[in-house]
């Protein structure tokens, strides 16, 4: 049998549980016309549904269904009334599944991961932070973006006194940001690119996404000097990410989609995701932390938390 054929089939049981729950006592000859079968093949149908069930329950939970008289009765189906509706556990481990694949199918899969990633979105009733006309217009064709960026920004690197003007999309912001930056390495985390550097004007390490560079070109004129601070930071970029663990509320699945997180994953007993975040910069985790409004919590490392407990009270200081 052929995938096409037991896909077909599949999705034929799918709409058969609930049609028989709704036309009880219909004849085996309707039954198989209306869906296009012969009644040996409907039959066999039939005999798969009698051993049916959901997953946790007993043999006594199992649908029971008869057609020995010419006409089907069904029983015990209630739990599979809308077998085709996803849980909102179901929804979102597929959609944790697709987030992930995004890092390494083929730009021209990408599409198509899309439209499935909004279709489930829609019906599990979450925001779809990618629906936007920006946030599409700088994502579309990233990969190419990014070949193209990349030679001229190795170019940069090896002159090693290079200050450069960068025109960075803020997707938090929906806005471009212009930096002045010290570029000091490209390194690659989790299937995307990175521009590490030092900017000057901010007077902190970044980041910065290569596929959400707009535009990058030498500064008109350099810095005096070399920031101690960016002299030394690839030697603190050598140290291990800080490994942090993290419950998320489930209504804050928006958070693990916008920052593609992997091993973030359900947890039922506890009615919402948790698992680990590799935190590079700290400040990050104090940005991301404060501004899920108490749908992300730290659960350690304790130094972790009361980091974030810290940059909180610096905020409601200005409101005392």
């Amino acid at each position: 049998m052929s995938t096409s054929k037991r896909g077909r089939r599949f999705e034929r049981l799918l709409a058969l549980i609930p049609f028989l729950q709704k036309n009880e006592g219909i004849s085996l000859q309707d039954t198989a016309a209306l869906f296009g079968i012969t009644e040996e093949q409907l039959i066999s149908d039939l005999n798969l549904i009698w051993v049916c069930g959901l997953p946790g329950y007993s043999h006594l939970e199992l649908i029971d269904v008869s057609y020995d008289s010419g006409v089907i009765t069904i029983d015990n189906a209630e739990t599979l009334s809308r077998p085709m509706r996803l849980t909102f556990e179901e929804g979102t481990t597929l959609l944790l599944a697709i987030e992930s694949l995004f890092d390494s199918a083929p730009i021209s899969d990408l599409q198509a991961l899309k439209n499935v990633r909004k279709k489930l979105l829609d019906l599990l009733e979450l925001p779809n932070d990618n629906d936007g006309h920006s946030i599409t217009a700088f994502e579309h064709s990233a990969e190419k973006k990014v070949e193209v960026l990349l030679p001229k920004l190795l170019k940069y690197l090896e002159d090693k006194d290079q200050t450069l003007h960068v025109e960075y999309y803020s997707a938090t912001l929906d806005d471009i940001i212009h930096y002045r930056f010290q570029p000091l390495s490209i390194e690659h985390r989790q299937g995307r690119s990175y521009l590490i550097g030092f900017s000057s004007d901010q007077k902190q390490h970044l980041n910065l996404r290569l596929d959400r560079i707009v535009g990058v070109e030498p500064a008109l004129d350099k810095e005096d000097e070399r920031s101690s601070k960016a002299a030394g930071y690839l030697a603190d970029q050598e140290r291990s990410p800080m490994i942090v663990e993290v419950s998320v509320d489930a209504s804050a699945y928006w958070f693990i989609q916008k920052w593609r997180l992997p091993e973030i994953h359900f947890d039922q007993s506890a009615g919402g995701f948790v698992g680990s975040i590799s935190v590079f910069n700290p400040k990050w985790l104090e940005r991301a932390t404060l501004s899920a409004a108490g749908a992300l919590v730290l659960q350690r490392p304790s130094q972790a938390r009361s980091q974030v407990l810290r940059a909180a009270q610096r905020v409601l200081s200005h409101y005392q």
